[in-house]
């Protein structure tokens, strides 16, 4: 009998694919989702500051987050928290790479991590925060923002 050999794994493509606001990517089974904006500010505060609320701060004067704001229809058939559906990071200077971590707006308009995920069919609004010196948002060198769904990945130009 013969060895099984293992499954080729698909490795992401070597050009990337560009994505701007507002366009709608689509992954089968898996994903749609669509960059809807990008800034930065020293406190990201939810779309609903009404009453009690969560937000996140920079932890010194000379950091600040770059909100990557994403709104995400979920394809499969589970549900799935916003961090099973992309992974997004800042690439500044052609040399320096910042990692994001993902937080879902509920429907109550605050931020949620954890146990809240997006229902099948449903669509959510995730903001995925980079904790960067202030220099790599301010600052006039090459800033890239780098997505990857799946064994897809898309590149959105900031400058």
């Amino acid at each position: 009998s013969q060895t099984p050999k293992p499954s080729p794994t698909k490795k992401p493509t070597d050009k990337p694919k560009s994505i701007t606001y507002n366009e709608v990517k689509k992954i089968s089974n898996f994903c749609e989702f669509e960059i809807t904006n990008i800034y930065h500010a020293d406190k990201i505060l939810p779309p609903n500051t009404s009453g009690f609320y969560s937000y996140y701060e920079s932890k010194s004067s000379d950091s600040t987050y770059i909100d990557v704001v994403i709104r995400i229809k979920n394809l499969d058939s589970m549900i799935k928290s916003a961090e099973d559906f992309l992974s997004v990071k800042a690439f500044y200077d052609n040399q320096f790479t910042y990692n994001s971590f993902a937080v879902l707006v509920g429907p109550d308009g605050n931020f949620h991590m954890g146990f809240y995920g997006i229902e099948p069919l449903m669509t959510g609004e995730v903001h995925h925060l980079i904790s960067v010196p202030k220099e790599v948002a301010t600052g006039s060198k090459s800033l890239v923002i780098i997505l990857q769904a799946k064994d897809e990945e898309f590149h959105f130009v900031s400058r």
